[in-house]
């Protein structure tokens, strides 16, 4: 395993790496400074899933559908994804961009796999999740708590009422026990890769905190791509619309 790379549990569908330096530092501040300066200058939010997904400090389709975020990619150290997970090497536009600043931003327990599933026809087979920390000291931040449970399998979520965005949730009975959870300190250009039966959720140890920026990019296989969408080639570092 790569020294850069730690590794907790690994199957095809349910693994949890902690990737150190996938990003060099000045590539994530100047994504970081891009984001903002988009933010800046973004038009309103226009349907009620965006508005919903700004309160919970979610970026507008006006920021996020932007092929340049892709650009961090052609700064990472592809060696590490190629060890641990070579054949997610697709990452699905556009990402999630999260400014993290009060808790009702926080997202339950949940796993992936409810979002992919709730998707339906448009929905890919397998989704491998890069989170992605923009902040230059990410561990006095929220972060993402996760099960560890390496024979973790899919578990019935339900639904929280009036929320179109982070709308899934856990039953009591099926959250973590805290002692079967794990969390991570980052520095600025690590990333956490897992897979779509992780349970996570959003966490900090306090009431007060300072916010949270980062960018989720989504992974599939090129087998479980979809005709007509956009798709980064992490083997080729290009953009391509997808037609079989």
């Amino acid at each position: 395993m790569n020294n850069a790379c730690e590794s907790y549990y690994s199957n095809d569908t349910n693994f949890l790496f902690v990737a150190r330096n996938l990003f060099p530092p000045n590539a994530i501040r100047s994504l970081r400074k891009r984001i903002q300066e988009k933010k800046n200058n973004a038009q309103a939010a226009v349907s009620e899933r965006e508005k919903n997904g700004e309160t919970l400090g979610i970026a507008s389709d006006s920021v996020r559908l932007n092929f340049e975020w892709y650009d961090v990619w052609n700064e990472a150290d592809l060696s590490i994804l190629s060890e641990i997970i070579p054949s997610y090497d697709q990452v699905i536009f556009p990402p999630t961009i999260r400014t993290v600043k009060e808790y009702k931003g926080f997202v339950p327990w949940h796993q992936d796999l409810a979002y992919v599933k709730a998707m339906g026809k448009r929905a890919h087979q397998e989704v491998a999740t890069c989170f992605l920390p923009l902040d230059d000291e990410p561990a006095v931040r929220p972060t993402v708590e996760y099960s560890f449970c390496p024979n973790q399998q899919p578990i019935q979520h339900v639904e929280r009422p009036d929320y179109l965005t982070n709308q899934f949730d856990l039953r009591e009975e099926d959250k973590p026990n805290p002692e079967q959870t794990v969390r991570f300190n980052l520095n600025i250009g690590d990333a956490i890769l897992f897979g779509q039966l992780v349970l996570h959720r959003t966490c900090f140890p306090a009431e007060e905190f300072l916010p949270r920026n980062s960018v989720e990019f989504r992974l599939t296989k090129k087998t479980h791509c979809i005709n007509g969408k956009d798709y980064f080639d992490l083997g080729k570092r290009t953009f391509y619309q997808y037609n079989d």
